[in-house]
């Protein structure tokens, strides 16, 4: 493994050396260990949450209280959304790696311009054309990772790539909050700055046919009915369910950090660390769930991760005390990172379908961070007490857990007759 890693860095320098562009070039193109994939990941993961948890002291600095949080990711997770559901395709028709050096390119760029937006109508344009780029990078990436390592079982990979980013995202946390006693426009500049290391990797790393095979009729036809119906049904509910459970992490993610410096009186890193604690344990969650084997089409996991979730944010928003925050950011991270492996799992499970379940899955979790936020922003506005932010996502998580409940019942599946 090592070897190769160190084949493809060498390739590279020795070409920069010698001139040789063709080197350069070809050289991402072999195959390459799995830690340089889901490196990118990491770093990626990183540059995306040095951005997205700066944005609610940002507009801090423009005048805008805490509900008008809600409302900014209310309105960039909609496009979010948009994007999963209605462009994914274009991963499958361009190939993954164009879609994603393109989106890493305008991830950069607005990057680097959100520190000079001076109004809120800028926050929120660069805001959404981040959400857009971010959405089809992730999209294009998690379908192209179900094939980048042959020796790697599906539920492997799914691990692997979720862990790889959970960690990158505790740490893109980390890094907010600690640059953040410099000025709030530094981390947007190191989120900018990663995205140029994330570009060049994966110009070097990824080649217009990695892990992209398309399904051929026979992978099709090799899925049995039974297996399908099966499929759909744990996909079903684990998409409801994960509503609840991420947008319960959206809360903690966007919310908590300045919540509890703002009207706490905790310091930023300490804030962030506690946020980020749900992160790393989100990243240990992936990594266990990839050692397990049994876990995929288990129904009660994903039914009752909402109720967990909602627990954990609960304890993290309501309690001054920092183990039990900390105790709810654990519980809330172990749920929200179980229902994502298993939905996550589910939509690139069934050939053929890869490429338009994984933008939907994008689209699932851009609803997450659309509504619990939204409504947290509505309740501060209405009550002015921001303990309500919390409150209304275990409200929120308390009606998901009925329809999906209701969902499960309607879409039992159907006795078929077996052949003699």
């Amino acid at each position: 493994m090592n070897n190769r890693a160190a084949a493809v860095v060498a390739t590279c320098i020795t070409g920069a050396i010698t001139g040789r562009v063709d080197d350069i070039m070809t050289a991402g193109h072999r195959e390459y260990p799995p830690f340089v994939s889901y490196g990118i990941a990491t770093l990626m993961s990183v540059s995306m949450l040095s951005l997205l948890a700066t944005l609610p002291f940002k507009i801090k600095t423009l005048g805008a209280g805490l509900d008008s949080v809600g409302f900014l990711f209310m309105c960039t997770s909609f496009c979010y959304v948009l994007t999963g559901l209605f462009l994914s395709w274009i991963s499958h028709h361009a190939g993954p790696r164009r879609v994603m050096l393109a989106m890493l390119v305008m991830c950069g760029l607005t990057a680097v311009l959100l520190p000079f937006a001076t109004a809120m109508w800028q926050v929120y344009v660069l805001a959404s054309g981040y959400m857009t780029a971010i959405c089809l990078f992730w999209a294009a990436m998690e379908h192209a990772s179900t094939g980048l390592h042959t020796h790697l079982t599906l539920i492997q990979s799914t691990a692997c790539f979720c862990a790889a980013f959970s960690l990158g995202n505790a740490l893109g946390q980390m890094t907010s909050s600690l640059l953040q006693s410099q000025t709030v426009a530094v981390p947007f500049f190191v989120s900018a700055g990663m995205t140029v290391l994330v570009l060049i990797l994966t110009w070097l790393t990824v080649s217009p046919e990695a892990g992209f095979r398309r399904s051929t009729p026979s992978d099709i036809a090799a899925f049995p009915e039974s297996s399908r119906q099966r499929l759909h049904r744990s996909l079903l509910a684990a998409r409801i369910g994960l509503v609840a459970t991420y947008g319960m992490y959206a809360l903690v993610c966007f919310f908590l950090p300045r919540y509890l410096w703002e009207y706490r009186g905790f310091s930023k890193p300490l804030a962030g660390s506690l946020a980020a604690v749900t992160l790393v344990t989100m990243s240990v969650t992936f990594g266990l769930h990839g050692l397990g084997k049994r876990w995929p089409h288990q129904l009660w996991i994903v039914r009752i991760c909402p109720l967990v979730a909602a627990i954990g944010a609960l304890l993290t928003g309501l309690s001054p005390s920092v183990p039990v925050i900390t105790l709810g950011a654990v519980v809330l991270g172990v749920a929200a990172a179980s229902n994502y492996t298993h939905h996550l799992y589910y939509s690139l499970e069934e050939p053929g379908k890869r490429a338009r379940n994984a933008g939907i899955h994008e689209a699932t979790v851009g609803l997450a961070f659309m509504i619990p936020p939204a409504l947290g922003g509505l309740a501060t506005r209405f009550t002015n007490d921001p303990k309500t932010i919390f409150w209304s996502g275990a409200v929120f998580a308390g009606l998901v857990i009925i329809v999906q409940t209701l969902a499960m019942r309607c879409a039992r599946p159907t006795s078929t007759a077996l052949p003699s």
